[in-house]
């Protein structure tokens, strides 16, 4: 089913959002305005804080833990969805009520975005020191600069193309966690005979589509994704097909549940998942809240069950023995309004969550990596500790060890992929086609 095709060479969006709120990948923003600053004093400061994530739950936990240690300054968050992010940032960022503190993805939204930020190098050599810079996993703070200019800081890093199994789930029925396409297959069907969805898939999200897309052109022909979306290499080029070819399989073959191109990740898949109804899903280290038990318990239905997630690589469907590398970056950064009237409360906040030890180890403590070096994920709630610590390490791992960016930096190029995945999925296009009409826009995309 998956054999053949090229060999190997090199290489939001977030628990349970929804469906598991601690650990939330859910979509935020918030209301404008900033408050009077100065930087000095002790009369009270706000700042508004806009993004995507880390959701309401979350940000609420973050603001209440850095009130501790900062009363005088008030941060306010407001969630809104991420489709509609970009137009909210739009015109807040234009408005003399918009945030103070916004949040940056790699790509697109910083590239439109950054440069209504405050260049925030000399605040970041100010406190942490002229080798700020080292202090950061990977060199992530360079995918929210431009033109020598720091716009964002990262408070959190990620990494996709990455799978979780429930342990549980497959040791009662005396199975494996695959490793290639045969063993993927024999598994799909064993769970196909106890009526349980296989590898639960969110179809009905771009993102998710095109992160699982990835990771099988990861597989196919490693590195031929990014040359694609650079223009030196087109769509139509066969590993690339074969990448989509294999996505129709997991439809047709029944890797996939029924009704899939109709679910979202948050909250169906990933409720399928965390209720024993799905044996595996497709998702990344910021999922790691999965082995968290309050936040697995917030995602379940009815009496909770102490499921066993574990996190593995993806399966090797391409059968040259290895498997596709995971991809990722920073989640999300932080920047400062080069408006707001609350710069120096502002960087407060930015610099507590995204560079202070404090901010970083509660970011740690959600499971999430964290995007200062040294600070070891959270360990505490495990289900199952003597299992899942060493787990952590493998998620930390695969972020380590990814290769290549997350987001598409060209919105062009991310629609009609998602467009084409989608008409794949249901059977409204060819393989063949949907690479054509990738490859097409690619063509008429001018690039800087």
């Amino acid at each position: 089913m998956f054999a053949g095709g090229h060999n190997r060479a090199a290489g939001a969006r977030r628990v349970v959002a929804a469906a598991v709120a601690t650990v939330s990948l859910a979509l935020v923003a918030a209301c404008g305005g900033g408050g009077g600053d100065g930087g000095g004093g002790s009369s009270s400061k706000t700042v508004n804080w806009w993004g995507w994530a880390p959701g309401n739950d979350l940000a609420t936990k973050y603001v209440a833990a850095f009130n501790k240690e900062h009363p005088d300054i008030k941060v306010v968050y407001k969630e809104i969805p991420y489709a509609d992010y970009v137009n909210a940032l739009r015109l807040g960022l234009r408005s003399d009520s918009g945030p103070d503190v916004f949040a940056l993805q790699p790509g697109e939204i910083t590239d439109r975005f950054g440069p209504s930020g405050m260049d925030l190098t000399a605040r970041a050599r100010q406190s942490l020191g002229a080798d700020w810079a080292s202090t950061i996993v990977g060199e992530s703070h360079t995918q929210f600069a431009r033109d020598g200019k720091q716009f964002g800081m990262p408070v959190q890093l990620s990494a996709s193309g990455m799978v979780w199994y429930d342990k549980t789930l497959f040791d009662q029925h005396g199975l494996k966690p695959p490793t290639n396409a045969d063993e993927l297959r024999k598994v799909c069907a064993a769970f196909a005979s106890l009526s349980v969805v296989c590898m639960a898939q969110g179809a009905k999200d771009a993102w998710a589509n095109i992160d699982f897309y990835m990771t099988l052109a990861a597989d196919t022909v490693p590195g031929a994704f990014y040359e694609a979306v650079d223009g030196k290499r087109p769509w139509t080029d066969p590993g690339l097909v074969r990448a989509f070819e294999l996505w129709r399989q997991m439809f047709t073959e029944g890797i996939f549940g029924k009704g899939s191109a109709g679910l979202a990740v948050y909250p169906d898949t990933v409720g399928q998942f965390a209720n024993g109804k799905a044996a595996m899903i497709m998702l990344g280290t910021w999922q790691a809240g999965f082995m968290d038990a309050a936040a697995l318990k917030l995602g379940q239905e009815g009496k909770f069950v102490p499921r066993v997630m574990l996190p593995v690589a993806f399966p090797d469907v391409n059968g040259d023995g290895q498997p596709p590398k995971t991809f990722g970056g920073p989640d999300y950064g932080l920047a400062i309004n080069s408006r707001s009237d609350a710069q120096d409360a502002a960087w407060t906040f930015v610099h507590w969550l995204s560079s202070n030890q404090n901010g970083q180890n509660l970011i740690a403590a959600e499971k999430f990596v964290p995007a200062v070096k040294g600070v070891p994920m959270g360990d505490s709630n495990l289900v199952d500790p003597q299992t899942q610590k060493p787990a952590l390490q493998q998620v930390v791992d695969f972020m380590a060890n990814s290769e290549g960016y997350r987001e598409i930096p060209y919105a062009e190029i991310k629609t009609a992929l998602g467009d084409a995945l989608a008409a794949v999925a249901v059977g409204r296009q060819t393989p063949a086609r949907a690479a054509e009409a990738v490859e097409q826009v690619s063509r008429g995309l001018k690039r800087g």
